[in-house]
């Protein structure tokens, strides 16, 4: 008689189960609550770093990202056995620690974060960038030691297959959610929708959507580009067929700021060499070639068919004047004080009075903004490499050296820091420069930071060092990149502040504050001795002396707020700045227009009556009838009495007197202006990537 085969599973196996799952469903959620909260916090630690408040909408994407994410590090740690899932659990803990450090001392540092594809490069020490962010590291800490205390309160169980799939559908669909909430800020430049889906702006997106949310796109864009709505390349449409658009209106070089480039010549050959590269097939560097000839094509359309600037009453004022240009770090008009800053002072109101200049902060705050000042093209941002480097790559026709040379002129360029700093060494002179700078770092130094500090030289001793090299010249161009107002804004690592110290020691001002002010003071002094230079040389009368930032301070909110005695409103009111554009004995003059650094080259060569063609340079001559765009990194602008605020969607029409309050702006026109700068920006970044002037013949 055979036994009854026993069930395979009884009552009592399915309880002990049942209760497993249920243990094994608690424990994932208690995970997962620890994650959220732990990559929460960090978020919030960064931001108290990246941005301008802890507390802006940003805070809330970065909460929603962080739901899917902590879902994602739940299943991984739980579905091996429980001491490899804890040992991963707490590796992935430090690593999110370490993660998040790195951001915020490279943002520190660097002025950026670290991304996929990027480098890090340094602008201050690695001392005083841990001295800055140290609360913040300090708070990173938390998580770890929270970490420690969940250990001895959480028990890891492997799931079953119904927790196991029920994870991974909550994951897919908190993620999904997350991109439809990007929705609600619209699609302009700057919003959510945008950063997410369109543009690579890593630091604008992790001051919005958060930092691991940025890195995730950065590292997909990297690998993928963008595969939905982004816009990687531009869409060609007449160029692939080998037909190219020709302006209707021939330009008379007599009225408008142009040159006779062969622009129909070189459609025409460009049509041609397309036509018959699309026919020609098996050759390895066929693609290659085709690309780069369209890209051509593309670049000689638009040119071609770009309105130029007219002439105007200014053109030709200063005709063979000799020219000082000077870029200095972070000038404000809040620096400038008629007694501790009487030259700065005298230049600001006796000179050329630009009532609404702004300087924006690109990625790489020094060098781009350099790079914008003597090329008046956009900076290329998250390319790993300084634009400033890159272009000793190429040739520029219409750089300052190289265009000035033609006309006679003695080209010197000098530099307050070290010599081949942002491959300066090598830059200058490929934009015509003949070029000197400060002594190298001493090996003698105890620290990098010291270091660093014995690199620069003060602008007073750099123009005392300089200025005898080109006083007895018929025709000079001058350029100076100073040091002034460089950071850190502190007395004790500031030499430049510190030498000024007394002189700001009894403004009501925070400490941060009063050293900007004493470090500006500096370059003061020197102004003031290269104009009594210039004096006794006899040849002031006949120089232009040009002075600008190559980016606004690095200041808090609080501590602008402190200078201005209000309070800044938006990113085009932190980007207010002053140019200074003076010439001995001449009368002032008010200019109303907005503009911007990217306006300084084309406003200068009109001043001085060169022949350069004006549809090659992004700036705009502040003299002409067409209005100059002012594009700040984060996607704000202003241009054609619009004022676009990038981080509110909002655009609102604008003018001098009126500040931002006119009323609102249609989303075409908003859109069409924010298609207008991505073009030139992209336009920009192929000038960078191709030797376009001998292209052209220049």
């Amino acid at each position: 008689m055979s036994q009854r085969r026993k069930p395979r599973y009884s009552r009592q196996n399915r309880m002990r189960r049942t209760a497993q799952n249920r243990l094994a469903f608690r424990g994932a959620c208690h995970c997962a609550v620890f994650f959220f909260l732990a990559i929460f916090w960090c978020e919030a630690a960064a931001r108290s770093v990246i941005a301008d408040s802890i507390f802006q909408g940003g805070l809330v994407y970065s909460a929603l990202f962080a739901i899917p994410a902590a879902l994602f590090i739940t299943l991984y740690t739980h579905l091996s056995l429980p001491r490899i899932g804890m040992l991963l659990a707490g590796g992935t803990v430090i690593g999110m620690v370490v993660f998040y450090a790195v951001q915020i001392v490279s943002f520190e540092r660097c002025g950026t974060l670290y991304i996929p594809g990027g480098q890090l490069k340094p602008l201050m020490s690695i001392t005083a960038a841990l001295k800055g962010c140290a609360p913040a590291l300090a708070a990173l800490l938390v998580p770890i030691a929270a970490w420690l205390f969940f250990l001895f309160h959480h028990s890891f169980y492997y799931p079953s297959r119904r927790v196991t799939i029920a994870g991974v559908l909550c994951m897919l669909v908190a993620h999904c959610l997350c991109m439809l909430t990007t929705l609600v800020g619209g699609f302009g430049a700057g919003s959510p929708f945008s950063l997410y889906f369109k543009t690579s702006s890593p630091l604008r997106s992790a001051q919005t959507l958060g930092v691991s949310c940025t890195f995730r796109l950065e590292a997909e864009r990297s690998l993928f580009g963008f595969p939905l709505f982004g816009e990687a390349a531009p869409v060609q449409n007449e160029e692939s067929s080998g037909e190219a658009e020709k302006p209707e209106v021939q330009y008379d070089a007599n009225l408008y700021q142009i040159t006779d480039l062969p622009f129909d010549d070189l459609l025409t050959d460009l049509s041609g060499r397309i036509s018959a590269l699309s026919e020609r097939t098996g050759e390895e560097d066929t693609p290659q070639q085709l690309a780069e000839c369209q890209q051509l094509l593309e670049l000689d359309t638009f040119f071609h068919t770009r309105q130029p600037t007219q002439k105007n009453d200014h053109t030709g004022r200063y005709q063979d004047y000799n020219l000082i240009y000077i870029t200095t770090e972070s000038l404000s008009p809040d620096a400038i004080d008629e007694k501790r800053t009487p030259t700065l002072y005298k230049l600001k109101t006796q000179g050329y009075q630009f009532e609404h200049f702004y300087t924006p902060t690109w990625e790489e705050s020094t060098s781009d903004g350099e790079f914008v000042n003597l090329l008046s093209l956009y900076p290329e941002q998250d390319d790993g490499e300084h634009s400033l480097t890159q272009a000793a790559q190429q040739s520029f026709a219409f750089a300052p050296g190289n265009l000035l040379n033609g006309l006679k002129y003695t080209s010197y360029a000098y530099y307050g820091g070290t010599f081949d700093s942002c491959g300066r060494n090598k830059t200058y002179p490929a934009l015509g420069y003949t070029y000197r700078s400060a002594a190298d770092p001493t090996e003698s130094a105890e620290s990098e930071e010291e270091s660093e500090q014995s690199t620069l030289l003060s602008d007073t001793e750099l123009i005392s060092a300089t200025v005898s090299d080109y006083l007895d010249k018929n025709k000079f161009n001058i350029y100076y990149a100073a040091v002034s107002g460089q950071e850190p804004y502190s007395f004790e690592k500031n030499a430049a502040a510190a030498k000024h110290q007394n002189a700001v020691a009894d403004l009501k001002l925070s400490d941060g504050s009063k050293a900007y002010l004493a470090s500006v003071i500096e370059l003061d002094k020197a102004l003031e001795l290269l104009l009594k230079q210039l004096e006794e040389a006899g040849i002031a009368e006949r120089t232009i002396i040009a002075v600008a930032p190559e980016h606004a301070p690095a200041l808090s909110d609080e501590q602008l707020t402190e200078l201005r005695g209000t309070e800044p409103k938006d990113a085009v009111d932190r980007a207010e700045s002053c140019f200074l554009l003076y010439v001995p004995g001449q009368k002032s003059e008010t200019v109303s227009t907005p503009c911007s650094n990217m306006d300084i080259l084309p406003t200068l060569y009109n001043l001085l009556g060169v022949t350069y063609d004006s549809r090659l340079l992004m700036g705009t001559d502040v003299f002409s009838d067409t209005t100059p765009t002012v594009a700040l990194q984060d996607g704000s602008w202003i241009a054609k009495q619009v004022r676009y605020d990038a981080a509110s969607g909002m655009a609102v029409t604008y003018s001098g007197t009126e500040g931002g309050g006119g009323g609102a702006v249609n989303d075409a026109t908003r859109e069409t202006i924010t298609k207008q700068i991505q073009k030139m920006q992209d336009i920009s970044a192929k000038l960078l990537e191709m030797d376009y002037f001998t292209h052209i013949g220049r």
